[in-house]
């Protein structure tokens, strides 16, 4: 497992991983018109103008040189933002989570954390919180 800085040359990765795990964790509560309305065009759009800002990271997820997922932090003063972190279906349930919460938490240690989530995807992010937490 590779947890590493995305970069412009990933962005048709970065696109593909970010719609389609977007569109796998939000199947059945979004409406599918909705769902279809992502693209890996404009997930790789987001990326490349996010380049051009300082305080917005990409993290790109390896397993096998397959790419696994996508981690998008954002910083301001002195909070980092976990703004998404998506993980391809196949690719959950391998620790992928934890992973990134400890590589996240050894970079940024002296931020403070946000972390926004749906209600409704909660038993998708409690790993999160048992991760940080133990």
């Amino acid at each position: 497992m590779v947890i590493r800085r995305a970069l412009k040359e990933d962005a048709d990765v970065i696109g593909e991983v970010h719609s389609d795990a977007w569109r796998q964790t939000y199947q059945g509560i979004f409406s599918q018109e909705y769902l279809d309305s992502d693209s890996p065009a404009s997930r790789r759009g987001e990326f490349l103008r996010s380049l051009d800002d300082q305080d917005c990271v990409y993290m790109l997820l390896e397993e096998d040189g397959q790419a696994a997922g996508i981690v998008k932090l954002v910083r301001n003063g002195d909070e980092v933002e976990i703004a998404s972190i998506y993980i391809l279906e196949e690719y959950r349930g391998r620790g992928f989570g934890r992973k990134v919460l400890e590589f996240i938490l050894s970079e940024y240690n002296d931020l403070r954390f946000v972390f926004w989530y749906w209600r409704q995807t909660i038993t998708r992010v409690l790993f999160m919180r048992s991760a940080v937490l133990n």
